[in-house]
């Protein structure tokens, strides 16, 4: 059996039937940029009509000192005692202080008070919060004087970093500290 020999002309052929065919079919245009891939790498694959192409974009690690866009502290300060008083608020006012009650009540306030200050963090990147709440009895009734002093100390850069501390007064003798930190990353 002799092989069928392909000349010039028909290769030709054969080339420009199949390119009408793709050009002749409708295809959406869209662009797909999936997630970062190994060695700092992504991937942008576009697709134009019958063209798709996947083009290899080299990122590279930023060695930025400080913040682009600083965090705004007074804002975050006014979110934070508004969040604290509404949660505390929804605490009626006969509940005493009981030691087991306020460890779930701590460890609840402190996550949600960091969950209302993630999207303030979120338009600052390489921004860390750390929320700490701690709940205390006060003295029922005016005469005996009490005192907390809640002290922290950090090493930190002014420029950057900062806390906040709001305070409300809930339920029959209870009294709900907050104290946020908010901490640049390099």
């Amino acid at each position: 059996m002799a092989a069928k020999r392909i000349t010039p002309r028909t290769l030709l052929q054969r080339v420009f039937t199949v390119t009408k065919q793709t050009n002749d079919q409708q295809t959406s245009t869209n662009l797909t940029v999936p997630l970062y891939g190994k060695n700092w790498q992504r991937e942008i694959s576009t697709t134009y009509s019958d063209v798709t192409s996947t083009v290899p974009i080299l990122l590279m690690p930023t060695y930025a000192l400080g913040p682009q866009k600083k965090f705004d502290f007074c804002r975050a300060q006014k979110i934070l005692q508004l969040e604290l008083n509404r949660r505390c608020n929804r605490v009626p006012k006969s509940i005493r202080y009981e030691p087991k009650l306020c460890v779930d009540l701590a460890r609840d306030l402190a996550h949600q008070l960091r969950r209302v200050l993630k999207p303030e963090y979120l338009s600052t990147p390489r921004y860390k919060i750390i929320v700490v709440v701690s709940i205390v009895q006060a003295a029922p009734n005016r005469q005996i004087h009490q005192e907390i002093t809640i002290a922290s100390r950090c090493l930190w850069d002014r420029d950057t970093d900062g806390s906040l501390t709001v305070r409300t007064n809930f339920g029959r003798d209870m009294i709900a500290v907050a104290t946020a930190f908010i901490v640049y990353t390099e």
